[in-house]
């Protein structure tokens, strides 16, 4: 912030040096220009000028900054600037008075007469309502342009911390059900109790190494997906049965973390769990177009009830809204009489891509 401000000074002197240099330049090449032959000492009359100039100006400028003037409306800053413009131009008439009659004394130059002193003050009026309404523009632009970026990055800032929100909310109640699970499986089959502790444990390091970025590869994401399907069927046993289908070209193809874990999460919650007899789940991933078609079926019923979050699916939606704006979401129908069909579609996306 202060290296921000110590610029801002620098271009500003810059630009008032370089400014006002050139309309002393511009003025000295006018009047020498209206009293050719004639004897009068230009340069130090201009350099007066000028310099009267530039010190009134900036003047202006610490009383604009101190007051806040670029906050004020319209109509209340203009009645401002006619009282501020004119008082500039007062001051730097006795200032250009002072210089010129008791300290500079040049050659040629007129005495101080009413008619001369109210033409000089219109013209230095006229001469520092350009200087401030050049710095006003100049000033709003500048506000304009920063209120635009925070807007930017506060936006971006929210979008990653919602991101980085929904990517990490799994059920713990899986989690316990899964340790749970184990514990009775140990007793009964502890090679399958190994196998399910790895299962639960490449799936937790997932999850945590998900975090680094917005995407992900597809061949982790399926092998997450099967981890959770495998812990899944240590719990439903026979009611279990699922399937995975996908085109292996698409292995190297880049989604969202969790897409395909949150799908079939909600595929056992409201679908699985709900039937006495159990159910399959079948999972059919392919291309179509550009985007990839992720499709899982479930044994079940659509039930709208206020008692179901669809939490799984919500956060999905959420995050494919904030990754692909405009984009369709995931979609949730009943496929035929038993069977629900949950489907989203992704842009093509492969590794070498920036996350």
């Amino acid at each position: 912030m202060i290296k921000r401000k110590h610029k801002r000074e620098i271009i500003y002197w810059i630009c008032q040096l370089f400014g006002w240099t050139i309309f002393t330049l511009f003025m000295l090449s006018l009047i020498a220009f209206q009293n050719r032959g004639k004897d009068i000492d230009n340069v130090s009359i201009n350099i007066v000028l000028g310099c009267s100039f530039l010190f009134i100006s900036h003047l202006l400028r610490l009383i604009y900054k101190r007051y806040r003037y670029s906050q004020l409306k319209i109509f209340k800053l203009f009645i401002y600037l006619i009282l501020m413009n004119i008082t500039g131009a007062f001051i730097s008439q006795i200032l250009v008075t002072f210089m010129l009659y008791i300290v500079v004394k040049p050659n040629g130059i007129q005495p101080v007469t009413f008619q001369s002193t109210v033409y000089y003050m219109l013209n230095t009026n006229i001469i520092f309502w350009l200087w401030s309404v050049i710095y006003f523009v100049i000033h709003y632009f500048e506000n304009y342009k920063s209120s635009e970026i925070e807007k930017v990055e506060i936006k971006l800032a929210l979008k990653d911390a919602e991101l980085d929100m929904l990517k990490k909310q799994i059920d713990p109640h899986f989690t316990f059900n899964a340790l749970n699970n184990i514990r009775m499986l140990i007793i009964e089959d502890q090679y399958k109790a190994r196998e399910a502790v790895t299962s639960l444990s490449d799936l937790l390091r997932y999850s945590l190494q998900s975090g680094k970025g917005n995407y992900t590869l597809l061949v982790d994401e399926i092998e997450l997906t099967e981890n959770y399907l495998s812990l899944q069927k240590i719990q439903y046993e026979e009611k279990l049965h699922y399937k995975v289908n996908v085109d292996k070209e698409l292995y190297g193809v880049q989604v969202p973390p969790f897409t395909l874990q949150l799908l079939v999460e909600n595929a056992v919650k409201h679908g699985i769990s709900k039937q006495i007899k159990g159910g399959d789940i079948t999972l059919d991933i392919g291309k179509e177009d550009n985007t990839i078609s992720i499709k899982i079926y479930n044994t079940g019923v659509i039930v709208n009830s206020s008692g179901g979050t669809k939490t799984g699916l919500e956060n999905l939606k959420r995050r494919m809204e904030t990754l692909f704006p405009g984009g369709e979401g995931p979609c949730l129908i009943q496929y035929n009489e038993n069977t629900v069909l949950a489907k989203v579609t992704i842009p093509l996306r492969y590794e070498s891509s920036n996350s």
